[in-house]
């Protein structure tokens, strides 16, 4: 049953990285480079 959860984590990880990988798109083309830079950490 503990298999589930490692699966459910790799799920999670991809979703959040799409998500993380969009929203910075959106940041670079609103804001200036340096602040989009400052956001990546």
């Amino acid at each position: 049953m503990t298999h589930h959860w490692g699966y459910m984590a790799a799920i999670s990880s991809a979703l959040l990285f799409g998500i993380g990988t969009t929203l910075n798109k959106i940041v670079l083309a609103n804001a200036h480079p340096t602040v989009a830079a400052g956001l990546q950490d």
